[in-house]
């Protein structure tokens, strides 16, 4: 990458989400074509039991296609949310490396107080007038993302609702169409949250149209 921001786009630091993006099609393609296979195979065993043996084969379906249908998706989704939102906040921080680069000043990113997405911030707005992104619906679902992201990665979609927390992350999940709330007991104050694909695909394409306009902001202002 030329350190030049007349030759610098968003493209240029979308490379890594890029290729997640594909790995994630792929991975969904996978489970789709395992799902299919399964109720082939379900309906095949099916046609050549008598009566009596079907309930049973019923009960093995069900038990085959909570595993592949539902249990290990909402386990990779899960971790794959995780790494989406660290590939993003990886690239902001590569931002903030060549902004420091090609700005020339002695202050860079590792000198400002905090963590994560939020110093990247504070870096940006602080020592750049980098401010307008930061104030895009974006940028607020992206803070949204990495509460939810600091909670799946401890818990694995757990929840305890005694803690703040845990708690601002189940009322963010009540609000997302592609993420489940199962097993919530007001009494024991627990709740588990299972991602979907969609939930993940929706991410990456709030980063990456993220990434587009805070590039198009720095480029604007150092024009």
């Amino acid at each position: 990458m030329s350190l030049d921001w007349d030759n610098i786009s968003g493209l240029d630091f979308d490379l890594d989400l890029d290729f997640f993006l594909g790995h994630c099609t792929f991975i969904k393609s996978v489970f789709n074509n395992e799902q299919k296979i399964l109720s082939e195979k379900f309906n095949d065993a099916l046609s050549k039991v008598t009566e009596k043996q079907k309930e049973g084969f019923h009960g093995h379906f069900a038990t085959e296609q909570y595993y592949i249908g539902d249990l290990f998706p909402s386990i990779h989704w899960s971790a794959m949310f995780v790494a989406g939102f660290n590939l993003f906040e990886k690239t902001i921080n590569d931002i903030c490396k060549v902004v420091h680069a090609i700005s020339g000043l002695n202050k860079g990113l590792k000198d400002e107080s905090g963590q994560g997405i939020e110093r990247a911030k504070v870096y940006l707005s602080k020592n750049h007038n980098i401010t307008a992104p930061f104030s895009t619906k974006h940028w607020e679902r992206i803070t949204s993302f990495a509460r939810f992201r600091n909670v799946l990665s401890h818990t694995a979609g757990e929840l305890d609702l005694t803690q703040e927390n845990h708690l601002n992350v189940l009322k963010i999940a009540q609000k997302e169409a592609a993420v489940r709330i199962e097993r919530h007991d007001t009494v024991l104050e627990t709740a588990d949250i299972i991602v979907g694909a969609e939930f993940v695909f929706g991410s990456i394409r709030t980063y990456r149209e993220f990434i587009e306009i805070l590039v198009s902001e720095i480029k604007r202002k150092k024009a």
